[in-house]
Order: structure tokens, then C-alpha cells, then sequence
């Protein structure tokens, strides 16, 4: 193999994987555009789980102090992020969409049956 077909090799790697990046940032983008323009009724389960891969998508590991116990949902909050330690922001990313589209199948298949 010649020097330069290996270069191209790696560029091509490096242009697929900036693909599979620009993706995910894109469905996490249209998921959070979904969150904010759908009436979904969720449970607070599932708005903190939202929360957490949220905070743990664009800051990573929470490192902040616990809140006091008085500030019953900033703690919550809080509790929901730390459970995402150790997560890539990009699996973070690509956790939040996959359970918002989850969230959506679900409430597709609660209002077929309504009708």
C-alpha cells in the first residue's frame, strides 16, 4: 500500500466519521425542536431523564455540588444528570434523541387507540 493511498484511506475515515458526528448533532438538534414544540405529556421520570442526557450532552459530567435537600427539584435535577456520568456527549446526544423518538412511538400509539 502506498503512502498515498493510505492518506486517502484516513481522510476518508476522518470525512465518515465527521458525517456520523454531523448526524447525530442533527437529530439531537431536531429532538430537542421536537421536545419544545409537541405537547407531550410526560411523566417527571421522563422529563428528568430528558434533563440529564440534556446537561450530560452539552457539559458532560456533572461536577457541581449536591443541592440542599430543601430545593426538593434542583436536586432532582441534579440527580438526573449525575445518573449520566461517564457518558460521552455524543452517546449522550445520540441516548436523547433515541428516547425522544421512543417517547413519540409511544404517544403515536396511546392516540390510535383513543380514537
Amino acid at each position: 500500500m502506498s503512502y498515498v493511498s493510505c492518506e486517502q484511506n484516513l481522510v476518508n475515515s476522518n470525512e465518515s466519521e465527521n458525517l456520523k458526528l454531523y448526524s447525530i448533532e442533527n437529530k439531537f438538534n431536531q429532538a430537542i425542536r421536537d421536545v419544545k414544540n409537541t405537547k407531550l405529556n410526560l411523566s417527571d421520570e421522563e422529563k428528568l431523564k430528558l434533563y440529564g442526557l440534556y446537561k450530560q450532552s452539552l457539559f458532560g459530567d456533572n461536577n457541581t455540588e449536591l443541592p440542599w435537600f430543601f430545593y426538593y427539584n434542583s436536586r432532582n435535577k441534579w440527580l438526573a444528570w449525575k445518573r449520566e456520568k461517564g457518558k460521552h456527549k455524543i452517546e449522550a446526544k445520540n441516548d436523547y434523541y433515541n428516547f425522544v423518538e421512543e417517547l413519540k412511538r409511544k404517544i403515536n400509539t396511546k392516540t390510535k387507540f383513543i380514537i
